[in-house]
Formats: C-alpha cells, structure tokens, sequence
C-alpha cells in the first residue's frame, strides 16, 4: 500500500510546489525586457512608463503625483517583489478587477494587459535564458477568463469657422485683468491656423521662427523632430494673419523666448492653460 502521500511527493518531484519554486524577480526582468527595446525614443518612452506602473500600480510609485490619483494613488500595489513564475491568471484578474473598481478606462485597462502580455512574451519566446525559465509555462494573461476590453475608435471631429471664432473670443480675459487679456486668444487663433499641437506652439522659442524668403513670402516656423510626437521635422508656411501675430509678440515682449506667454507675460503653466480654456470651451 502507498503512503497517502506518495502520490503528491510524486506530482512534485519535478515541480515543487509554488512557495519552494525560485525564479527571476518580476522587476529585474522588466530590466532586462527594457534594455532591449528598441525604436523612436517617444514610442520607446512610452513603453517604458506603462512597464513601470506594472511594477507599483497607478501613481504608488516613488515620486509620483498624488493628486493625479485622487485617493491618493491605487488599492492595487503592482507586481514589484514577487517573482516571475507568481505572475498566475488570478493575479492577473485581480489586478484587472482593481483597476476596473477604481474606474480606470477601458483603454488603461488594455494598456497594463498590453504591457504585462509583452514581457510575458518575451521570457516565452524571445527572451534569454533566466532563473526559473522552465516554470513558465504559458502567458497568463492570454489564460481563459481573463477579460477583454473594448476601445471604441476614435472620433475625428473639425472646428467651423465660426466655431474657433467663437472659442477665440470666450478666451479674451477681462481687461482689468492681466496686461494682455488678448493672450489666449491670439494663442487659440494660432492653434487653429498652424493645427499644431499644444507644447509645440507654448514652448515655440523665437529661434524656430524664420523671416521671409522666397518660397515663403510670410516666413516660415519650422519645429525640429526632437519636439514633436512623431519625430518629423515640422515646416509650417506663414499667412498674413499669422505673420502679423508673430509680430504683435515680438512687440509686447522683444525676441525673448518663449513667442508665446500667459498671464502676465509668464510662460504657459500647463494646468493653468488647461483649465482656462476648458473654461473657454463651455463659454463658447
């Protein structure tokens, strides 16, 4: 007769139980995973950040903004301290279902199964050889039962002329208010003009602006690879309007960088900018 437990020491023989199993910690392979990425810095960047907040959850880590997580930051602490092969579906399903408590979108919630899919991919398939390979076994978040979350597309929607006209004039700040109450205004006019995104016209410094020549009557602004998404230098050809507002600054504020300035005549403070001209937006 076998022991009662001869069939269980057995089933372990060459897989001990999990709380016995050693394998790579789950933060020194993300180092690994990220030390071999390769492409546009931007895009690389990116993914580096949602690899990060694998490792703490939404806005635990060190140095993070607390007020950008409300409470303070996630109930859900990240995968930092357990090792690779302790990564199961449940966990992962727990994690989803934190996420999901807190109201995280639907396109957060595909980003970090993203994230997480890719790393695991890389120790199956791509990865070099790691302590504690063999009992990983199967990508968890490609496990049954771990949810889908569906992105609708985007929609692309253009401002009417009489539109931005509208947004440009809700922008004008009352007179007693700063020294130029035109300043959002004229800002909001340029957006429209140049379709340029918004730190590429805050922080236009007076080097990216070129006099007329030739080919542009009107001169030119021309924004370097280095401060743009996609990494493609930006030409963008002057009209009469636009000439005139890039003049109307050098005349209130001298060739002093930046073209562009808020309140007061300080440099555009992002949630400053953001909030007046959500304030904007409903007036107009």
């Amino acid at each position: 007769v076998k022991h009662p437990d001869y069939y269980g020491w057995k089933k372990h023989l060459f897989q001990p139980p999990a709380d016995e199993r050693e394998s790579i910690l789950f933060e020194d392979f993300v180092e690994v995973y990220l030390n071999q990425l390769t492409g546009k810095p931007r895009f690389v960047e990116a993914r580096r950040r949602k690899v990060r907040a694998l490792l703490y959850g939404p806005y635990n880590r060190p140095g993070a903004d607390k007020f950008r997580g409300g409470n303070g930051g996630s109930a859900w602490r990240g995968f930092k301290g357990f090792q690779l092969h302790e990564i199961t579906p449940a966990r992962v399903r727990e994690m989803l279902t934190i996420l999901q408590q807190e109201e995280a979108s639907n396109s957060s919630l595909r980003n970090y199964k993203t994230a997480l899919s890719q790393i695991f991919k890389y120790a199956l398939i791509d990865g070099q050889e790691f302590p504690g390979k063999e009992f990983i076994t199967a990508n968890p978040v490609k496990a049954p039962g771990i949810p889908c979350y569906k992105v609708p597309p985007k929609t692309v929607t253009w401002l009417k002329p009489e539109e931005w006209k509208r947004l440009a004039e809700a922008s004008v700040e009352p007179p007693d208010s700063c020294e130029d109450p035109l300043h959002l205004s004229i800002l909001v006019e340029f957006f429209c003009l140049t379709g340029c995104r918004k730190s590429e016209l805050t922080e236009l410094p007076w080097s990216e602006v070129y006099k007329p020549t030739k080919r542009y009557p009107n001169g030119y602004i021309k924004i370097p690879a280095n401060r743009r998404k996609n990494e493609i230098d930006l030409i963008v050809k002057l009209s009469p309007r636009m000439s005139n507002i890039l003049k109307r600054q050098e005349r209130l504020y001298g060739r002093e960088d930046p073209v562009f300035r808020g309140k007061n005549g300080a440099a555009y403070g992002d949630l400053t900018y953001r909030k007046r001209l959500d304030n904007a937006v409903v007036d107009a």
